[in-house]
């Protein structure tokens, strides 16, 4: 959290500078690595949603993956920014404690982090059903959005300002009125009742081949994304 970001756009490109790719060992033990990164927009071929629940019933924190096929992909999670020291507080949250960070990140810290190193976590991953303009004016919300905060912080709110309500209050995402954007352990469901999510299977079948802990854990760092798709498509499929 130490570190901010920062997103240039020059015609087709977007360059991400002080992208997390961290190696761990555990959450206390690890090798820092920002990176720099240009994805460029012609190459976006679509966004995958990785929710992480860590055993609350209730709540989840969602991660969204946008895919530029040769360029790779990148991960953007809305996150409490902590002082040093400093752990989570739904009650601190809501009196202006703790500020608002959007991180970019490799996909193999993104999830490794969540499912193998830290608090156990467990995590789906699901392909979004949205048409080519709604992705891209997505992406381009979380890279406006990393800018701002460069230039004026804001503060996290644990109910208005969170991992999830915040991206309904991009410039190009529509208010969604539905508990479950409180409760979004509950997210996914809402999604696959609104066809955001593939409708050719019932949910709990679609929850249940998305389970991606035991196929992230394992998998190579090479070809990571590439790899953790191969197995969930084998496994929906009964290979």
């Amino acid at each position: 959290m130490a570190v901010m970001l920062l997103a240039r756009i020059e015609d087709d490109a977007d360059t991400i500078e002080n992208l997390h790719n961290f190696e761990y060992r555990s959450l206390t033990d690890y090798d820092p690595r920002y990176e720099t990164r240009t994805y460029h927009l012609s190459n976006l071929k679509g966004v995958d949603i990785i929710l992480f629940n860590w055993g609350i019933s209730l709540m989840s924190h969602p991660v969204l993956v946008f895919d530029f096929g040769p360029d790779g992909r990148v991960c953007f999670s809305i996150e409490v920014r902590f002082r040093k020291g400093q752990g989570f507080s739904i009650t601190r949250s809501l009196y202006r404690q703790q500020e608002l960070i959007f991180l970019v990140a490799d996909e193999r810290d993104a999830i490794l982090r969540s499912t193998k190193y830290g608090r156990p976590q467990a995590a789906h991953l699901y392909r979004l059903n949205a048409p080519p303009e709604q992705v891209r004016n997505a992406f381009l919300d979380y890279v406006g959005a990393i800018n701002d905060l460069c230039e004026k912080p804001r503060w996290y709110h644990g109910l208005c300002t969170n991992c999830t309500t915040t991206f309904y209050w991009l410039p190009n995402s529509r208010c969604r009125c539905d508990w479950r954007v409180l409760a979004n352990s509950r997210l996914d469901k809402a999604l696959h009742d609104d066809g955001r999510l593939d409708r050719s299977l019932p949910f709990p079948e679609l929850r249940r081949v998305s389970y991606l802990n035991d196929i992230a854990d394992s998998a190579p760092e090479d070809g990571f994304g590439d790899h953790i798709r191969r197995e969930l498509e084998a496994r929906r499929h009964g290979r």
